[in-house]
């Protein structure tokens, strides 16, 4: 627990030294003096080799047995080329420029496209992005015509799979605006630490995971040509020569021999040339969902055999265009709040809904001072193991009044940090199930006994909730501070 508090306080100190840096210094001053705007000699996409070309010895011992998890797919791996040189020096219809929210002054590459450009890229407005947003923009005196500038998060090590979820929306998103403007050659850097903290392996299996999720899709793979993998070799301003990739072997292609060790192991993993590859594809720890996000059980609720139908819905879908309206955001949260209230009916002729009864895990306790019906959730009684059907039974008890204002008690949150902290994600995805407008109507969220690291915990995983349930929070220590909800302490 010390390590994690360690680890967010630096995180936070760290993009607090961003912000100021941001309003007290001019970020281009000391640049354009260093790096002033020079004659790029272009480098000719043409020699950049596709993966489909490239050999490589089978010299890696197959551990898995398992069933692979990605097949050979000639169409999609023609559309892979690997290479190394200075990206902005690539004849290529558009390349990506990652920037990090937390920090968005440190990316060099941004910079130099700016300088490059003469000032005429609206740099605000890129930093007005948000993580998983992507704008693109012309440029000038670079390689490209093109530069699609995507803004990611402040990677976590202790958020890992969110961290990874947010940077592959920010993929998505690049792919979807190069799209829309009718470009089909795109090209991603390998590695990002220069310009965002992010861990090269970790950037990279996302990013190859997301692309070969997507080029999956026929929508995508119609519009999309080519995608370039480049090992980023920044020019000397005073030399902007860039070293043919033709010239170059296998290996040297993708720059150093770590970096092209972890990305030739993950690419023929990812995109497959051969049945081996297909078997150490198996050994993934993930292959994503159809569009390569991370969908693990607490952020996902599935239908158990206890009911008929044995698919799984997600609360909340990334993989949906964030180009949307209100109107139709209204009417998929309508959709899931109607899809999961008939789970909830069809839990009620299961036997476990007796046993919901009997261990008063969920107690309707009238109403509070101002007649507002009150629910009470007793964590101590709360199955970890019941996670779906817990959720659908505290639907069906909130179903008769969830049109007007309730109140909500969350008591003996100190009896188990494993249940505690289950319940609060359970809690966190009935909101989402609820949708805004039925969330808003929560007048009050007691929790009874939420020690501070479950507050962070709680803050953590509902940043996406509406500001009404914080609004709506009160944090007590005792039963008599919630006398007034008419709670037996006795019942619970």
């Amino acid at each position: 627990m010390d390590y994690y508090m360690d680890s967010d306080l630096i995180d936070a100190v760290s993009w607090l030294a961003g912000e100021f840096s941001q309003l007290i210094e001019d970020p281009f001053s000391d640049y354009e003096n260093e790096y002033p705007i020079v004659t790029i000699t272009k480098t000719s996409s043409e020699f950049i080799p596709c993966w489909s070309s490239i050999e490589l010895k089978n010299d890696e011992i197959v551990m898995s047995t398992s069933v692979p998890k990605f097949t050979v797919n000639e169409e999609i791996n023609k559309k892979i080329y690997v290479g190394s040189c200075d990206i902005l020096s690539l004849e290529v219809d558009s390349i990506a420029v990652f920037l990090e929210e937390s920090n968005k002054y440190k990316s060099k590459l941004a910079k130099r496209v700016v300088i490059q450009s003469g000032g005429q890229i609206d740099y605000d407005r890129i930093l007005r992005l948000r993580s998983g947003e992507s704008l693109l923009a012309r440029v000038y005196n670079v390689g490209t015509d093109n530069v699609i500038f995507a803004m990611v998060s402040h990677f976590s090590s202790k958020y890992h799979e969110a961290s990874s979820n947010i940077l592959n929306m920010t993929i998505r998103d690049c792919l979807k605006s190069a799209i829309e403007k009718g470009i089909e050659v795109i090209a991603f850097p390998v590695s990002i630490d220069d310009d965002v903290y992010y861990p090269m392996l970790q950037f990279l299996d996302t990013l190859l995971r997301t692309l070969r999720r997507w080029l999956e899709l026929p929508e995508i793979n119609s519009k999309i040509r080519r995608i370039y993998l480049i090992t980023h070799v920044a020019s000397s301003y005073d030399d902007s020569t860039v070293s043919s990739s033709r010239s170059l072997n296998c290996m040297q292609v993708v720059g150093s021999k770590d970096n092209s060790k972890n990305l030739f192991n993950l690419l023929r993993r990812y995109f497959p040339k051969n049945s081996y590859d297909e078997l150490l594809s198996a050994d993934l720890t993930t292959s994503g969902d159809v569009n390569g996000e991370i969908s693990s059980e607490e952020r996902k609720i599935r239908i158990s055999g206890g009911f008929e139908s044995h698919s799984s819905k997600p609360l909340l879908n990334l993989g949906e265009s964030l180009r949307v309206s209100n109107d139709s955001k209204s009417t998929q949260e309508d959709s899931d709040y109607a899809y999961y209230l008939k789970l909830s009916y069809s839990i009620s002729r299961l036997p476990i809904y007796k046993e919901f009864e009997r261990s008063k895990f969920v107690v309707r306790c009238g109403n509070d001072r101002e007649k507002r019906p009150v629910i009470a959730i007793n964590a101590k009684s709360f199955n970890t193991a019941e996670y779906t059907y817990s959720l659908c039974y505290i639907l069906g008890v909130i179903k008769p009044f969830i049109q007007h204002k309730f109140v909500i008690a969350v008591v003996n949150l100190d009896h188990s940090m494993i249940n505690s902290t289950t319940l609060l994600k359970l809690l966190r995805d009935l909101c989402e199930v609820f949708g805004e407008k039925r969330t808003k109507n929560i007048a009050a969220i007691y929790f009874h006994r939420c020690s501070w690291a479950l507050r962070s915990y709680l803050f953590l995983i509902s940043t996406f909730l509406p500001t009404e349930v914080w609004d709506a929070a009160v944090f007590v220590d005792s039963f008599k501070e919630i006398a007034h909800l008419g709670l037996d302490p006795c019942d619970f």
